[in-house]
């Protein structure tokens, strides 16, 4: 999971930034520092089972195909309306070179599931089967602005979240969005 370095300008650039981390980074035991600076700068890991793992700033988020969705959910018991824009889920693991299964198992990427985690600890989780498009293909997004301004730099809700059209229940929108962690699931026989 090592990856070479393109240099600072892809951290504010279009592209993923590829750079070579340590192998505890990838096993989400961090200093509590790290998950906030990631999420001041606005970055995005995504690994585990992917192809070609790195850190998106939201710039290359932006750079994805863009889709937009009118939500409504409970918070906190209260309803909530709002107007994201982001990249489909499924769009970020096709861009970092697609989810990695075993061909010689049968749909094997439907035992895979994706865990979210804000920069507070806080974790959702998704199964890959909803966001595919061959099955459930759900719009689940990976969202960078909204029309109430809760997403951007310094903002209420972070640079990035999750937003889950179908939830109900605010739950799965994770805020302040820092990893997206890929991980296959026990083999099926």
């Amino acid at each position: 999971m090592r990856k070479t370095q393109h240099g600072f300008n892809s951290l504010l650039g279009h592209e993923p930034l590829k750079i070579e981390l340590p192998s505890f980074a990838f096993d989400h035991h961090l200093p509590a520092v790290v998950p906030w600076l990631a999420d001041i700068l606005g970055l995005v890991r995504v690994g585990g089972t992917v192809a070609d793992p790195a850190l998106y700033p939201v710039a290359a988020l932006q750079a994805l195909p863009a889709q937009t969705e009118t939500v409504t959910y409970t918070s906190a018991g209260t309803p909530v309306t709002n107007t994201f824009t982001g990249t489909l889920l499924w769009d970020v693991f096709t861009d970092a070179g697609g989810v990695t299964t075993d061909p010689t198992a049968k749909n094997d990427g439907l035992s895979h599931i994706v865990v979210a985690t804000g920069s507070d600890g806080y974790r959702a989780v998704f199964s890959i089967g909803e966001i595919d498009p061959r099955f459930g293909g759900e719009p689940i997004l990976v969202a960078y602005d909204d029309a109430a301004g809760q997403l951007g730099w310094l903002r209420e809700d972070g640079s990035a979240r999750m937003v889950v059209p179908g939830d109900t229940a605010g739950g799965r929108y994770v805020s302040h969005l820092i990893d997206l962690e890929v991980l296959a699931g026990p083999a099926f026989s």
